[in-house]
């Protein structure tokens, strides 16, 4: 008997409930199986590149995702290969009333003796494949051109030391800040930066921090990869890289920071795109239409 639907929730929910069906918790890494049988499913589905294997096939499918625009309007596994007919996306959102203020940067700028340098922010885990090292080479090849520029590090993680010891290697140092965890005051650090830049998307392929960016108008240099194709807009919100090469991300960054004015533009522009379509209202609005269309 076919599934009337497939749901797929957040990452770490924990799904159950009574009847003949069951799933699996906690998605996990891209390309993770799932498991899935009986009349009606709910997968906890982190990551749009992971495999379904399922008893029967679902008509439609329901994305919450958890930070990024996840879309399962693909194909399920069942003894072969079947498509589905129906799918259905709810993007990430930003909390945008926390970035809607006008933050002041000077703190931060002064505990990490930034001065009027032109400064790059990045915030992620600390942890592998989250796209460090070839920001730190990018970086280095930018200051070639720009000696005065600074990043900024924002994040914790089991990566730090071996992070630390890179930009050692890399004769970065004076350059390259390790800030540790700034949920706190993350505004202000946002507020400090004339770029944000991501290299990898988040382990469910989300990427919660270039929306926060967008959301406190900075123009976001990010590779297109996992949602992030989805949220900048490339030359409109910021710059989006379609290879892994240190040259192409120091030419990106470049040209945002060699430009601060076209920089402000595509910031103004990224905050106007996250009111549009990552405000927990649109999200909250989706959903009704959504469980509306499945009564």
């Amino acid at each position: 008997m076919a599934s009337k639907y497939l749901m797929a929730g957040g990452v770490d929910s924990n799904w159950s409930t009574d009847g003949n069906w069951s799933t699996t918790s906690s998605a996990g890494p891209a390309n993770t199986t799932h498991a899935v049988n009986g009349d009606a499913a709910i997968l906890d589905a982190g990551s749009p590149a992971c495999v379904i294997d399922a008893a029967s096939a679902c008509t439609s499918i329901v994305c919450t995702g958890y930070t990024g625009t996840l879309t399962f309007n693909a194909t399920l596994t069942v003894a072969g290969t079947v498509t589905f007919a129906a799918g259905m996306t709810i993007a990430g959102t930003a909390d945008l009333s926390r970035f809607s203020g006008p933050a002041d940067p000077r703190a931060v700028r002064e505990e990490f003796k930034l001065g009027e340098a032109p400064v790059i922010v990045s915030v992620a885990r600390l942890a592998p494949n989250r796209g460090h090292e070839l920001l730190l080479a990018g970086f280095g090849l930018l200051l070639r051109r720009l000696p005065e520029a600074r990043l900024l590090l924002v994040g914790k993680g089991e990566t730090r030391a071996r992070l630390e010891q890179l930009v050692a290697e890399l004769a970065l140092t004076p350059a390259v800040v390790f800030t540790g965890y700034r949920d706190r005051d993350l505004p202000a650090v946002l507020a400090s930066a004339d770029c944000f830049a991501l290299m990898a998307a988040g382990s469910d392929e989300s990427c919660r921090a270039a929306l926060e960016a967008m959301a406190a108008g900075r123009p976001v240099v990010a590779r297109r990869v996992g949602a992030l194709p989805e949220t900048v807009v490339h030359g409109e919100t910021g710059l989006l890289l379609g290879d892994d090469r240190p040259e192409s991300v120091a030419e990106a960054l470049a040209a945002v920071l060699g430009a601060p004015e076209r920089g402000r533009a595509m910031g103004r522009a990224g905050r106007r795109r996250a009111e549009e379509a990552f405000s927990p209202e649109r999200s909250v609005d989706t959903v009704e239409r959504i469980y509306r269309s499945l009564a």
